[in-house]
């Protein structure tokens, strides 16, 4: 499984609808309707996260004042089991998901400077929340961008914000609705039975849908160079279980994209983008 990987600092704003006040202290959302306050982490940690927030719609906020790249994907974890259980997953290259592990969304990449909102319904239980950027021994995880925090209550649905354009993704491709260039909202919704999640990258001035491709799903030992993508101006969603949606702010340019699922089969396997879920996107 390959979660996407950057490199970020950030402040974090988390609007679960109720006000969060403190660094590591225990504070509890209790309300829907209450204001927000922005909550501040730098290399390599997130501070402020509540330790406890209620069942439902919740609304993230993730703002980045740093120099790297950051994300947070949040982890429903049954059973008792840890996130250090699930680290082989996440710094694996088709490493089974176990069952106990429910991949419940987050805020995706956020360059420096930036902000992003992601808004989101969360069952009861225990998470783990972490940055997936990073690699080998600069992984964010392994640098303390981590922790835990508790859903409360029952289970229960709000109605997430009408979005701009949709995604959905299954076994094993995109459907893509309205989709521009400039600021908007996205709902991506896992149709599948599989763990899905996109990232979008321009293609290089120049280079074509087909070429990018190509490289990209290349056999290591063909390989000649990078892939003709700037994955550093790309965007995406945070991954999400079967059945699960979210809505994300993004923005984009004019221009080739190519949109591409990192994730593998729980079972193993290749990343879906070599079973078809590497798709062209046009953006005007």
């Amino acid at each position: 499984m390959r979660w996407d990987r950057m490199r970020w600092a950030l402040v974090v704003t988390l609007l679960t609808g109720a006000l969060l006040t403190g660094c590591g202290k225990s504070t509890k959302v209790t309300s829907l309707a209450a204001a927000a306050q922005e909550l501040s982490a730098k290399e390599f940690k997130f501070g402020g996260v509540p330790s406890s927030v209620d069942a439902g719609r919740v609304d993230l906020t993730l703002r980045n004042t740093g120099k790297q790249p950051h994300d947070i994907q949040l982890l429903k974890m049954d059973g008792g089991h840890t996130l250090d259980e699930f680290l082989p997953v996440i710094e694996g290259e088709g490493t089974p998901i176990p069952d106990w592990a429910h991949a419940e969304g987050g805020v995706g990449v956020v360059a420096p400077g930036s902000t992003l909102q992601t808004s989101l319904n969360l069952p009861p239980g225990n998470y783990a929340y972490f940055c997936t950027q990073g690699e080998g021994d600069q992984a964010h995880v392994k640098l303390g961008m981590r922790g835990n925090f508790t859903v409360t209550g029952k289970a229960s649905k709000h109605a997430l914000p009408k979005p701009d354009a949709k995604v959905a993704g299954h076994e094993y491709a995109f459907n893509v609705k309205n989709l521009k260039a400039g600021r908007q909202t996205v709902e991506f919704r896992n149709t599948g039975a599989q763990l899905h999640h996109f990232f979008m990258a321009p293609i290089q001035q120049g280079k074509t849908f087909a070429e990018a491709k190509a490289a990209l799903l290349a056999p290591p030992d063909q390989q000649t160079g990078p892939p003709p993508v700037d994955f550093d101006k790309g965007t995406g969603v945070e991954v999400l279980d079967p059945g699960t949606a979210e809505v994300s702010t993004i923005s984009l340019s004019k221009g080739d994209y190519v949109m591409l699922c990192f994730i593998n089969d729980r079972s193993g396997g290749p990343p879906h983008f070599t079973k078809g879920m590497l798709q062209e996107v046009r953006v005007s």
